[in-house]
């Protein structure tokens, strides 16, 4: 292990700085110990017209695509699509719209399990902030949801920590607890620095960077990922301390820089077993032929590996067997990497 450590130690280049009045350090990370090109195992292409894949999920047994919106009024037009192993579409469902049991816009949140021939999923309605159990018949579509909690307004992250506590993000991005009555806010460490919570809760607002996140298999920790930058937080859930702030490539005095012109971000940035964390890194959200990098940390945000891909947009995980599956929307393809050997490691 101490060789392990003294390896990536000095693969990676350290930076520390103060960030903010905390005076909080972060590290940049210029090289990684294992830097190889992986070649996919097998590329599949897809129906764009039967799944118009945004994003693609692991759930039980089954791929779950997340499906880009029709626009053009289309009154078939579904949310989700339920995928086999081939990426052949096997059922669609979820309904886009205002009414009952439709979504304003329905981001997949995770997999609950299986009731007789129906898989049981969260989703978020992002525009209502809402948190719905949604249950689809496999076999035709047929489907049934269930409100969980109502936030009352547009949210960017739900999760649910047990006895009436709440992880949250609103449109703001500014991560933060709320406990059983819903009315104290405490922002995990560095989010809540200069909130001004009547200037951003205008539809105009932008902020700094946006976001998104993933918990841990033992829900001790959040992953947080920038989709605007090359940079992780790690946090503690129990008590909100950020506990490490990692770059790739570029820091935060680049990015402030007038100078600075990179398109570089994750999207996203996930778990692999309880051992690693695994990203993409994409230029120019993966439509630039520069090649996408999927990179690995330990679960301290330590550097392990960095792998050369084709340009992909986004991509999902298989904990179970470790496989990447990674999409093109240019191309539509989904690309199939085998990480296996880092589930053992």
């Amino acid at each position: 292990m101490g060789l392990r450590l003294t390896i990536i130690a000095a693969a990676a280049l350290m930076t520390v700085a103060g960030c903010g009045h905390n005076e909080k350090k972060y590290t940049v990370v210029k090289d990684f110990p294992i830097e190889e090109t992986l070649e996919p195992v097998r590329v599949v292409h897809y129906d764009p017209v039967e799944s118009n894949i945004l994003t693609l999920d692991r759930a039980g047994d089954w791929w779950i695509s997340q499906n880009i919106k029709n626009y053009s009024g289309e009154s078939d037009s579904k949310c989700f699509s339920l995928l086999d192993d081939d990426f052949r579409t096997v059922v669609q469902f979820g309904t886009w719209g205002r009414g009952p049991q439709e979504f304003v816009y329905a981001s997949y949140q995770g997999y609950e399990g299986m009731k007789g021939d129906s898989i049981i999923i969260t989703v978020r309605d992002w525009t209502l902030g809402r948190l719905i159990r949604l249950t689809a018949h496999t076999g035709n579509g047929g489907y049934r949801t269930e409100l969980h909690q109502d936030f009352h307004k547009s949210m960017r992250a739900i999760h649910s920590l047990g006895d009436g506590r709440w992880l949250c993000n609103a449109d703001n991005n500014r991560y933060y607890f709320t406990g059983p009555e819903g009315l104290q806010k405490t922002y995990l460490e560095g989010w809540d620095e200069g909130v001004n919570e009547t200037v951003e809760a205008e539809i105009t607002y932008m902020p700094p960077q946006f976001t998104g996140e993933t918990i841990s298999p033992d829900c001790s920790r959040l992953l947080v990922y920038s989709i605007t930058w090359p940079v992780l937080y790690l946090h503690s859930i129990e008590t909100g301390e950020r506990l490490a702030e990692t770059y790739v490539d570029y820091g935060p005095d680049d990015i402030a820089s007038e100078n600075y012109t990179a398109d570089l971000s994750y999207n996203p940035a996930l778990y692999l077993g309880s051992r690693h964390i695994v990203g993409m890194l994409n230029d120019e959200g993966g439509y630039s032929p520069i090649p996408s990098r999927i990179v690995i940390f330990d679960t301290e945000l330590n550097p392990e590996a960095c792998y050369s891909i084709a340009p992909a947009n986004y991509f999902g995980l298989d904990p179970a067997t470790g496989i990447l599956a990674a999409i093109s929307y240019n191309e539509e393809t989904v690309s199939l990497y085998d990480l296996s050997e880092w589930l053992s490691k």
